[in-house]
């Protein structure tokens, strides 16, 4: 199991943007049709301002988008800053992006050495611990909201992202922890 109910479990061992996960937790991110090099060519000449070695990569993401492939979770119910409370650990949040908010370290922000208080607990930014307590989050949205659930289910087995490897715990740890729980719907 990747994540227990408390959180506990492997996803310190598991990077979210990892290739191997392509077919796992999401359909393979392969377009049905590959992007040509006269498309490539096409795009640049409407886009001048684009950079040719981005090009390709950009066309295959849109494609992937239509085809439902991989889907960005903004805004609806799936989005961090959806008025969807939930109760964590005995308090309740607003939203999983309140509750992320609230863990940020006053005065501290941006230091590779940023810790947080919660539940007693001293946890260090970008830390697991950190990484589970924003999928534990996830988990209680998903568990008390079922049109959450039916929004999830929705996304059939689209790769969602809403933050690439370098940004914040949130952008990282949220669309991973809902493609989880969509397998445990599923399942």
């Amino acid at each position: 199991m990747l994540l227990s109910h408390r959180g506990e479990g492997q996803l310190g061992r598991i990077d979210p943007n990892d290739v191997r996960l392509d077919g796992v937790l999401y359909v393979r991110q392969e377009p049905d049709r590959p992007v040509s090099d006269d498309e490539v060519q096409a795009w640049l000449r409407s886009n001048p301002w684009a950079k040719p070695d981005n090009a390709a990569r950009a066309l295959r993401h849109v494609r992937l988008q239509h085809e439902l492939k991989w889907r960005l979770i903004s805004g609806g119910a799936l989005c961090s800053q959806a008025g969807t409370p939930f109760a964590l650990d005995g308090a309740i949040y607003p939203s999983v992006r309140a509750f992320y908010d609230g863990l940020k370290p006053g005065g501290r922000r941006g230091r590779a050495d940023a810790t947080f208080a919660y539940q007693d607990q001293t946890i260090a930014v970008g830390s697991v611990a950190h990484l589970q307590l924003i999928a534990r989050a996830v988990m209680a949205k998903v568990a008390a909201h079922p049109y959450v659930r039916g929004e999830l289910a929705q996304t059939g087995r689209a790769r969602l992202m809403m933050g690439g490897p370098n940004s914040q715990p949130l952008g990282r740890v949220m669309p991973f922890a809902l493609m989880i729980e969509r397998l445990r719907i599923a399942s």
